[in-house]
């Protein structure tokens, strides 16, 4: 794939790699590109609900199909730079990122 990649490991059947506007994903037997028409980004991933994938802040695959997000803060677009999913909530996320104002924490809505 060459050029920055992400990888996220679930379990052993469930495993999410993202590079170079391509993701794929590895179910425990085979890997399989994930279709999608302009590509997510790479940046930090984390689970969403059970088939889903947040790659970033911008980019979520919902088991079905892309979404393109623009998390803004205070009224200005906020640049994500670090992500995790929240336990239990079944597709929430924590973010970090910054504006032009500053730092800036966010919460997802699942």
């Amino acid at each position: 794939m060459g050029g920055r990649a992400a990888v996220l490991a679930e379990s052993a059947s469930n495993v999410w790699i993202v590079s170079n506007g391509k993701a794929l994903h590895w179910d425990g037997s085979r890997w399989s590109q994930i279709a999608n028409a302009d590509g997510p980004a790479v940046g930090p991933l984390a689970p969403y609900r059970a088939h889903g994938l947040w790659v970033g802040a911008y980019s979520l695959w919902t088991g079905s199909s892309w979404l393109t997000l623009l998390p803004t803060s205070g009224g200005y677009a906020a640049f994500g730079n670090g992500l995790a999913q929240i336990p239990g909530t079944g597709g929430e996320a924590w973010m970090v990122g910054d504006t032009h104002l500053g730092a800036v924490i966010m919460r997802s809505a699942g």
